[in-house]
């Protein structure tokens, strides 16, 4: 093999790549001498290959304990070191926490494998532990002839916690309408959705990430490039539910000031959310009430009790204060680092330091009165986070300089994605002890019933883009996977939430494999599973599986039944007339073959769009689904999308209210109706 594409491989780097007409796209010299550059790798040209390989593997042979192991509960419980075979010997002593230990010698201990470098042989040995450490993470510490090396290692359940079989509503929380909305859903109107579904007889309630996302400088209210994966918007604040406005006060007056500013300017009656002038107006009663409880003595206590209880909400509170109050990002800050004189006890650092208190508060009551009423919440946590953000840079050294994560070049974006945020570190992250990721993991885990992890196979593998050159000259860097679903599993067990991967695309067999291993349900979207054939026009839901007809990223049931999708590709230049045309003979002919089927199953009378989905949905609740997601929009056939992919139109996507009120839906006899019906199968 090439000493280059050795390195590459050392490294978990892709030489190559399949797209999903599988074809093999090799990745050039520069490419990998970029990507791996990027890892730390010294090497600046082909030619230094040889050199950085015979490093790598003489560093990785000296490493005596990986920086993490995994022990998982349906296998043997064991741990791994590696030794150069003239110091394998004597006695040795490996501790497991605080209460596992094994001792022994190492002479008398069976190598599991061989590996020499530059003619130097190394031995990997293998213990087995007397049994299993309790779920979660443990230091490892090897004594040997004197010396001392030291890991960790994630004992973690084979199988992650069950869901409930049973029906939900989909709804972005920003986008539901009320009568007492101020031009944007907050906690209290997910809070209703909820109430609303239990009645009905749902099990679920799904919404997009929670968030907080850049809402001022800069700008970037998608829910999928948040400032951190560990804090949620205070945007969705339910402000009328906050202690500090239930007394006369500047914070009851500050909230009197936003409604009579809504009303004004007639927020609620606009089609999408004004973030830009939304945002300031709800800043000014958050001021107003984190005064007041940073200066009444049992509210300031509660709110320190919380702090001490999760520090990292200081340096968050500093990083937002600091990027507001310089006005710049912080890759623009001297060294990319937050001043000393930056506090949190500034205004802006006590707004948010409040805001998340508050936040947590009622994110924990949320999810307390959904379980009371044995229902779930289903959230979702997004890929990536903002590379101005928070976590960004809380966690440098986590992330990698020069690339962003995106997709390669397919059908739908021929010249592929560029999703914007940073990769981790393989490596790194490692050291690191995956704390970034099991923080935001956490996060999720304690309110949710059930979470959806974005983009699923990014726990195996993501494609690079080079800031450069943009998504054609990328490739993919596999991570750790072992680890990753360790640390998943260990976060859902605790909190006993249910996992589900969204594995739409390209999928390599070894995730959907690693889903069934671990019980983390599939997802099922109709519109990518329909076939032109009469007989069976829709492919066979997976056990299990998480059914919907569409996502967030794809045109609703009448979007689709509309081809308005295709016509979006078209005016954006995508498709050309002829390619456009195709498109709409196929889309016509599942759409065909579908409702003959529905017809044939006694299920359709008539072919409008209304009649179809019905008898679409009842037709998908009486299959192997655990769960089956009900866009709430698609409920009056709303024709437009909230997200359209690959722009970046910030006016439009991820700010559409929904065309109904919360009380149009629970007062509808229609609606009502059809949940009767769906709760049968479910």
């Amino acid at each position: 093999m090439h000493p280059l594409h050795a390195l590459a491989e050392h490294h978990r780097v892709a030489v190559a790549y399949h797209d999903q007409e599988g074809r093999r796209w090799p990745a050039s010299d520069a490419d990998l001498v970029a990507v791996l550059a990027a890892l730390g790798v010294p090497i600046a040209h082909p030619d230094h290959a040889e050199d950085a390989l015979r490093a790598a593997r003489w560093s990785w042979a000296t490493d005596i304990l990986e920086p993490v192991q995994v022990v998982w509960s349906d296998r043997t419980p064991q741990a791994a070191f590696r030794l150069h075979r003239g110091a394998a010997f004597g006695g040795f002593r490996l501790r497991v926490g605080a209460d596992l230990e094994v001792s022994g010698r190492l002479e008398h201990t069976p190598a599991t494998a061989e590996t020499e470098v530059d003619g130097q042989p190394f031995v990997h040995l293998r213990v087995d532990l007397p049994r299993h450490p309790a779920v979660g993470y443990h230091p490892v510490d090897l004594t040997f002839n004197g010396l001392e090396a030291r890991g960790w290692l994630v004992s973690a359940p084979a199988q992650t916690p069950e869901a409930r079989r049973g029906w939900g509503l989909f709804a972005p929380t920003y986008a539901l309408r009320s009568r007492d909305d101020w031009g944007i859903g907050t906690l209290r109107h997910l809070e209703h959705l909820n109430r609303m579904a239990q009645d009905r007889g749902a099990s679920w309630v799904g919404t997009l990430p929670l968030l907080a996302t850049f809402l001022d400088r800069p700008f970037d209210p998608s829910p999928y490039s948040p400032v951190s994966r560990r804090f949620w918007n205070e945007l969705h604040l339910d402000l009328d539910a906050l202690p500090e406005v239930q007394v006369d006060g500047p914070p009851r007056q500050a909230l009197r000031d936003l409604r009579a500013r809504a009303a004004q300017e007639a927020w609620q009656d606009r089609t999408h959310v004004d973030h830009r002038a939304i945002y300031p107006a709800v800043r000014a009663v958050l001021e107003a009430c984190a005064e007041k409880c940073h200066t009444t003595p049992n509210l300031r206590d509660g709110l320190e009790r919380w702090a001490d209880s999760f520090p990292a909400v200081d340096a968050y509170a500093r990083f937002r204060a600091h990027t507001e109050r310089s006005n710049a990002v912080w890759h623009q800050w001297a060294g990319g680092r937050l001043p000393a004189d930056a506090a949190d006890s500034t205004p802006n650092g006590r707004l948010h330091r409040y805001a998340q208190f508050r936040l947590f508060e009622q994110m924990h009551a949320l999810r307390a009165h959904s379980k009371a009423n044995g229902a779930g919440l289903y959230l979702d946590l997004p890929l990536g986070v903002h590379p101005d953000g928070f976590d960004a840079w809380a966690d440098q050294d986590c992330f990698v300089a020069g690339f962003s994560v995106g997709a390669p070049p397919d059908n739908l974006a021929p010249e592929g994605q560029d999703w914007g945020f940073r990769p981790f570190h393989p490596q790194r992250i490692r050291e690191a002890r995956y704390g970034p990721w099991i923080a935001s993991i956490r996060h999720h885990c304690e309110v949710a019933k059930m979470l959806r992890i974005d983009h699923v196979m990014g726990l195996h593998r993501l494609f690079w883009v080079p800031f450069e050159r943009g998504a054609t000259a990328g490739t993919y860097v596999r991570l750790h996977e072992d680890e990753l679903w360790a640390t998943l599993s260990v976060e859902a067990a605790r909190t006993g939430c249910a996992l589900v991967g969204e594995d739409l695309g390209t999928v390599p067999p070894e995730v959907r494999e690693r889903m069934g291993r671990h019980g983390v349900r599939r997802m099922y979207v109709a519109q990518f599973e329909l076939r032109p054939d009469d007989n069976q026009p829709l492919r066979s839901i997976p056990d299990g599986a998480v059914v919907s007809l569409n996502t967030h990223d794809t045109p609703t049931f009448e979007g689709f039944w509309q081809h308005r999708d295709i016509a979006d590709r078209r005016a954006r230049g995508i498709l050309d007339p002829a390619s456009a045309a195709r498109e709409n003979d196929k889309r016509a002919h599942l759409l065909h073959c579908l409702i003959e089927r529905l017809k044939r199953e006694g299920r359709l009378g008539g072919d409008s769009s209304v009649e179809v989905f019905s008898a679409l949905w009842l037709r998908l609740a009486e299959g192997p689904g655990t769960v089956n997601l009900v866009n709430l929009e698609d409920l009056w056939l709303e024709p437009e999308p909230q997200n359209v992919p690959g722009t970046q139109d910030a006016e439009r996507n991820w700010c559409r209210r929904t065309r109904l009120s919360l009380e149009q839906v629970e007062d509808s006899p229609e609606l009502r109706q059809f949940f009767d019906a769906l709760s049968g199968p479910c």
